[in-house]
């Protein structure tokens, strides 16, 4: 065994010296002098001339460190006449933002989107409107991230805010923890829909829904026989703004009002297909802020600029505004006044 690996070292090394003789032997043939140079580890001028002294560069072109002038590598030169967009990539920050997905860091990505985006406003019967970093728990496909509902018949709501109009929705899917002192056997999901959240219509219901398994969740995310995920079919293709999902005890006692239920997951089907709302699923690019009032957002483009122009591409336009500059992001001046009008692109 010994005896092979000092010949397979000793090939290998031969191997090398060949290789490099032959290379030595081609650039003879094809270039003299720097054949020469190489082989006597001289480069011009720019080795050193005795054998004490160090050299300099002792490789061949192109590789390091090689000697500067025989650097063919491209070089940047400033392009002095091209029209270029400072924006571009820049960092972006904002007021307030709608959700986490129409940041004001979209505004300069490059994409014109003229999309109104989708977005999603949930609230619960016994609390209201959610926050925004609730908002879509119900929706992040992790069954994990729950939303807490409490009562004999509480619900969840859903507003489909945004696009050029409702998706078409034919089942429902939900995924809930029931109540512990509730059986199945008295359980009910509606599904319900509105328009204008003043006349609902029950477009679909389950009671006595099968359990579902436990297995893959966390340990304690719930108890055998508490967890269940219904499919909810609706008696025809909806397309409404607002969605409810209810839940119901029924026989509750009259302690009712502690009840507590989980829904971890409402899916939205059209056939077999899934119905992404908003979110990440549904991405538009573009910032939306969270309010209606005085918003704003700038762009830091990293070093003192000079600018003659401002484009604007909008979605949905502002009422009245300004162009403001700054030198450090907190003192700020106005430079012009945005312009009246209705289009959706401002080239100031």
């Amino acid at each position: 065994m010994a005896t092979s690996r000092r010949n397979f070292l000793k090939n290998t090394i031969a191997g090398a010296g060949l290789a490099i003789g032959e290379l030595h032997h081609l650039a003879a043939a094809d270039e003299p002098s720097f054949a020469r140079e190489v082989a006597d580890g001289s480069n011009g001028k720019s080795q050193a001339t005795s054998a004490g002294e160090p050299r300099m560069y002792t490789r061949g072109v192109g590789i390091y460190p090689g000697d500067p002038r025989e650097d063919f590598s491209p070089t940047l030169v400033a392009d002095e006449t091209t029209y270029r967009n400072l924006a571009l990539h820049r960092p972006a920050y904002h007021s307030s933002s709608y959700d986490y997905n129409l940041t004001a860091q979209l505004v300069t990505d490059g994409i014109k989107d003229t999309r109104l985006p989708r977005w999603i406003a949930s609230s619960v019967s016994f609390r209201g409107p959610l926050p925004k970093h609730e908002r879509e728990f119900a929706f992040d496909h992790n069954a994990t991230s729950t939303m807490e509902l409490q009562g004999p018949r509480p619900y969840l709501q859903i507003e489909l805010g945004g696009g050029d109009s409702p998706p078409e929705i034919d089942r429902v899917e939900v995924l809930f923890i029931k109540p512990q002192e509730v059986h199945a056997e008295n359980v009910t999901v509606s599904i319900l829909a509105s328009d204008d959240t003043r006349d609902w219509k029950t477009l679909g219901s389950i009671t006595n829904p099968a359990p579902a398994p436990i297995a893959g969740y966390p340990d304690g995310f719930a108890q055998p026989g508490q967890l269940f995920q219904p499919s909810v079919p609706l008696t025809a293709i909806s397309r409404s703004r607002f969605y409810r999902i209810q839940c119901e005890a029924a026989h509750a006692p009259g302690f009712a009002f502690g009840m507590r239920w989980q829904i971890g997951e409402v899916a939205f089907f059209r056939g077999s297909q899934r119905v992404e709302i908003g979110g990440p699923y549904d991405f538009t690019s573009a910032w939306m802020s969270a309010g209606l009032d005085e918003e704003w957002v700038y762009v830091d483009l990293g070093a003192p600029c000079e600018f003659d122009r401002v484009a604007l591409y909008w979605i949905a336009r502002a009422a009245e505004g300004a162009l403001q500059v700054s030198g450090d992001g907190a003192s700020w001046r106005d430079i012009q006044p945005l312009p009246a009008g209705t289009g959706s692109i401002d080239d100031i």
